[in-house]
């Protein structure tokens, strides 16, 4: 916790201060009242002869507002605040039996609800590692829904790049790459997202007509299939977006990975 080392004790109240726009009551009380096995509690109170944690002496104040001891009670029945004992890094981890291992950094500001803890590690995990992932096992990874990720990502900005699977189209294979919708469908294969291109760049509907009418007039044709995206974070350069009939790299209107045909 924010100016607690462990080992160190501290009441509700000073925590309270010290967590103070980060982490709300409701969240704090359920904190210390954390046990990990059922029984010992995470944050166990300390002892008698405590010494207590010492706030931050605001100086400029202290020049107008005179320092008083705080009022106690004299009445003997009274409950003192309960100290609660910070526990260390190493005795958290082997209490919930997680190896240790490194973590993406995360602001202060970022920890005051876990919309924002989780957009943070969703941002740093695509700056650490950009690449293709599916956006269902981006949503699984942090226990969200496709739609918080989608929401995620244009809130971060991080840039999504399309990517399609393209097959050349011939006289001997495109009746088996596109077959009609009822077999398609019986066979179990997905036929959204999928599109015939020339080599300018026009795109088709992936119909077995026009594929034999593009042939018959000597195009050089190929069947586009959508898969997973491509995420950056803005600062990544090394997938840049293209448009038009630019080849070069084999990139056109996303990342195209090229196949000779598709397996029987």
């Amino acid at each position: 916790m924010l100016g607690v080392a462990p080992g160190n004790t501290f009441t509700r109240s000073e925590a309270l201060i010290l967590l103070k726009g980060i982490v709300g009551d409701y969240s704090l009380r359920k904190a210390l009242h954390l046990s990990i096995d059922g029984i010992t509690p995470a944050f166990s109170t300390h002892p008698s002869g405590f010494q207590p944690i010492q706030g931050r002496e605001n100086k400029a104040k202290r020049c107008f507002v005179p320092q008083q001891e705080p009022t106690r009670s004299r009445n003997p029945a009274h409950r003192p605040a309960v100290q609660y004992r910070m526990p260390s890094v190493d005795e958290l981890r082997a209490w919930l039996g997680v190896q240790p291992t490194s973590g993406d950094p995360v602001e202060i500001d970022e920890l005051r609800s876990p919309k924002t803890y989780r957009q943070a590690l969703e941002r740093e995990f695509i700056r650490r590692r950009p690449g293709q992932y599916s956006q269902a096992w981006l949503a699984q990874r942090l226990v969200l829904s496709t739609r918080s990720i989608y929401n995620y990502h244009r809130a971060e900005g991080i840039v999504a790049e399309p990517c399609f699977i393209t097959t050349p189209l011939t006289w001997t294979n495109y009746e088996r790459m596109l077959p009609p919708f009822g077999i398609a469908k019986r066979l179990g294969l997905n036929t959204r997202g999928r599109f015939i291109e020339d080599e300018t760049g026009k795109r088709y509907p992936a119909l077995i007509g026009v594929a034999q009418r593009l042939m018959g007039q000597g195009r050089h044709i190929e069947l586009c299939e959508r898969t997973n995206n491509c995420y950056r974070y803005p600062q990544h350069s090394d997938v840049q977006p293209t448009s038009g009939t630019t080849y070069g790299n084999g990139t056109k209107l996303g990342i195209v990975m090229r196949s000779s045909s598709l397996p029987d």
